[in-house]
């Protein structure tokens, strides 16, 4: 799907020009353009290099897909990657969603295989006040990636509480373990990204926006240390988890060694005593079964006894 948005600076009036008429409204000097493709058709592509003219690496990056965040100057416009986290998934398991950008000194075009919200919300607001972000690319571009990195410390926080939550389950923890460093991975990318737009002396971003950039940017370091914390808690709880497993087992093995050798040690002394026995005692099969029986509880019992005193189990 793709939706055009086109702002005259002069009548303060937005259109939402179709494919055919986009190429008119990119030459008038006035206006202010946002694409935005969601999921687009072949068509619907075709205006990264037929209409914008973007260099045909950049609109195969963003085609294909698959790259962590990264940002490309080219001679008219920026094109970068950053990711979105998926908030319709974050409660079940974090994942973020790729979105390509391109800058330029009027446009904005933005592309994403599926909703992300902070376009979504962005697109409401347009559609309330456009003269408040469509006045310039780079107000509108800063409030989609400031609303879409906010998204950052819920999504965290709820892989926190999994990672509290967790029973433990092999898969579980191996889900959790990659969860944490593709957030590790991308967090820490995305924040240089962030870095960069601004610090840096880019041509598409206004000096007097750019401390709303640098907003953006601390807000990304925040959430990367919070990501760290996650991998610290994921760490401490797997190796609370294998102390206590460990811990486990050595009490079973205490508790099975302190049940069979009384028994053992028991049934040991009454087989060697019996012969004794026997030559003092005229005693038939059965009672000396039964004897033996006695016997060997007897000693199973004491030696119980002393091991529970002990503290052994």
């Amino acid at each position: 799907m793709i939706r055009i948005f086109s702002y005259s600076r002069s009548s303060t009036r937005m259109e939402t020009p179709s494919i055919a008429e986009l190429p008119q409204h990119l030459e008038d000097e006035d206006r202010v353009i946002w694409v935005d493709l969601e999921d687009p058709d072949d068509e619907e592509m075709g205006v990264l290099g037929g209409i914008f003219g973007f260099h045909v690496l950049a609109a195969e990056d963003c085609i294909q897909g698959g790259y962590l965040p990264m940002l490309d100057i080219y001679n008219t416009y920026a094109f970068f990657v950053l990711h979105a986290i998926d908030t319709a998934e974050m409660e079940a398991h974090l994942k973020t969603i790729e979105v390509g950008y391109f800058l330029g000194e009027r446009f904005l075009v933005t592309h994403h295989a599926k909703q992300v919200k902070s376009i979504f919300d962005t697109r409401g607001k347009i559609a309330q006040n456009p003269s408040v972000l469509l006045n310039s690319p780079d107000l509108l571009l800063h409030n989609i990636i400031d609303t879409a990195t906010d998204h950052y410390v819920p999504a965290i926080e709820a892989l926190k509480n999994r990672i509290e939550n967790t029973d433990n389950e092999p898969d579980e923890i191996k889900k959790l373990n990659i969860e944490v460093a593709t957030l590790q991975q991308i967090g820490k990318l995305q924040q240089d990204v962030l870095t960069r737009l601004a610090k840096e002396d880019l041509p598409y971003i206004t000096e007097s926006y750019r401390i709303y950039y640098q907003n953006v940017q601390t807000h990304m370091i925040r959430a990367v240390q919070f990501a760290e914390s996650c991998a610290s808690q994921l760490s401490a709880h797997q190796t609370a988890h294998i102390v206590q497993t460990n811990n486990q087992q050595v009490q079973t093995v205490r508790t099975l060694t302190a049940l069979i050798t009384p028994l053992a040690t028991a049934t040991f002394l009454t087989v060697l005593l019996q012969p004794n026995l026997s030559d003092l005692v005229n005693l038939s099969d059965e009672a000396w079964a039964s004897t033996n029986t006695l016997i060997i509880l007897i000693i199973s019992g004491s030696i119980a006894g002393l091991f529970k005193l002990k503290k052994w189990f």
